[in-house]
């Protein structure tokens, strides 16, 4: 799907019943990502506690995320890319295939298309994200991916195709 298509589907959708319930939810969650990443340490952790607890708005917080990456285009855009590497901390679920995948998506959207250096951003979010990993399967913390992040190599997946 191209950007043009995926951006009239958007607009398709917030005339519908969920798109409009879907307005006001990601207008709710960029209000609480605005006020976690302004927040002290431990309302942060308040916060990540209580979206910890409730499965589905974590997820949709990737999909939010997901979402709006698209509409990173330029440099002017790298706010919106600090909050969408927010939700990523405030979802706090550490190292996760689909969140690497969901970063490299955001890494390429912000320095391919945007020229935005990620980087930094990834640094200064890591700094205010949770170091613990009790609750994480893993056993990453969502500091430690945001810190250490690597990008996922797609190229193998792309060998078959030739």
């Amino acid at each position: 799907m191209s950007k043009e298509e995926y951006l009239e589907f958007l607009e398709a959708r917030e005339q519908t019943e969920f798109g409009k319930i879907w307005r006001v939810y990601r207008r709710l969650m960029f209000e609480l990502v605005d006020e976690y990443l302004n927040a002290r340490h431990k309302q942060r952790e308040e916060l990540r506690k209580k979206i910890w607890s409730m499965d589905n708005v974590q997820a949709y917080l990737f999909r939010l995320c997901d979402e709006q990456s698209w509409l990173i285009r330029d440099r002017s855009d790298e706010p919106l890319l600090r909050r969408l590497i927010g939700f990523i901390s405030i979802a706090d679920s550490g190292y996760t295939l689909p969140k690497q995948f969901l970063v490299t998506d955001l890494y390429d959207q912000a320095t391919k298309v945007a020229q935005i250096e990620i980087g930094p951003l990834l640094s200064e979010i890591a700094k205010i994200s949770s170091d613990k990993t009790e609750h994480i399967s893993s056993g990453v913390s969502t500091q430690k991916f945001l810190k250490d992040f690597q990008l996922f190599d797609r190229s193998h997946l792309l060998d078959g195709e030739s």
